[in-house]
């Protein structure tokens, strides 16, 4: 498995935490994911070098911030 197919890999992974979270976590709980979502994503970036993933990435964290 290559770099990208890993950070691809990676990103469906934490969409769908997100997806299955935003609807059984409190609020607070839910920032606490966010912030570990964005260590992930400074960890993606880190390993890849690839800004367009990290980008899509902090993308899908900030569309998490909808609600609040």
């Amino acid at each position: 498995m290559g770099r990208h197919d890993l950070t691809a890999a990676l990103l469906s992974l934490l969409s769908e935490v997100l997806a299955k979270a935003k609807s059984h976590l409190n609020e607070k709980d839910l920032w606490q994911l966010k912030a570990s979502i964005v260590q992930s994503c400074d960890a993606i970036h880190s390993l890849t070098y690839q800004s367009v993933l990290w980008s899509k990435c902090m993308k899908m964290w900030a569309c998490t911030n909808e609600n609040f």
